[in-house]
């Protein structure tokens, strides 16, 4: 579903308007029998049309939070982007929407959110992933690796035997949301073979797959 973030309540003016009548619940309660108008209350003017438009972030503004400013019919319009915002959500910008024939307030411009990919890091919910490469030996002996965060970096260790997709997790380094406790990094390990060996590479590689077992070995499939 969609997201909303800063909506104002009369963002919501059309659906009770739906239910009660142009004016709102207020203008049903002024109302008598058969539908005639009372005396209590004036029907109040119907405010202008929401506005949509739509803006462009990148990933570190979507996971940090900041603001943007951008210009509608040559105003400079500042919005605040929360930390966290995921990419399809939607901020009100009360007041700056279409104006009212009625001569009520304006609409609210409607802005909904892009987040542009990230060159390496990339969001599932409230975690950020990131693909990490290690050689087959780095892989085969353990090994450390310096990794970048959003802000800052890390040491993470990489044990001996890991296995490629594997993941290697930094508790509370991912998104924090407006409510809950923070998601975390994941540095997803991918070993990578080598496309080209010179011939002393090779030999020793030769020698090494001799010397091992063969994973396949026992696999139902392998019989």
């Amino acid at each position: 579903g969609q997201s909303w973030q800063n909506v104002d309540p009369s963002t919501f003016e059309d659906v009770f308007g739906s239910m009660f009548g142009r004016g709102g619940p207020r203008s049903a309660r002024g109302r008598g029998f058969g539908g005639f108008e009372g005396d209590e209350e004036d029907e109040a003017p119907q405010p202008g049309r929401n506005a949509p438009a739509s803006e462009t972030i990148d990933f570190t503004t979507a996971v940090l939070g900041g603001t943007r400013s951008f210009r509608l019919e040559g105003e400079s319009i500042e919005v605040r982007i929360p930390a966290g915002i995921a990419s399809g959500a939607k901020l009100a910008v009360r007041g700056k929407g279409g104006v009212s024939a009625a001569g009520g307030p304006r609409g609210d411009l409607i802005i909904t959110i892009h987040v542009s990919p990230h060159p390496w890091f990339r969001r599932e919910g409230d975690d950020i992933l990131m693909d990490v490469p290690v050689t087959i030996a780095e892989a085969a002996l353990g090994t450390t690796v310096r990794v970048p965060l959003i802000t800052g970096s890390v040491q993470l260790k990489v044990p001996a035997g890991v296995k490629s997709g594997q993941h290697l997790r930094v508790k509370g380094k991912g998104i924090q949301p407006a409510k809950g406790t923070a998601g975390d990094f994941h540095a997803v390990i991918q070993i990578e073979a080598p496309k080209e060996l010179d011939p002393a590479a090779r030999e020793l590689l030769e020698k090494l797959a001799a010397s091992l077992p063969n994973p396949r070995t026992g696999a139902q499939w392998n019989q």
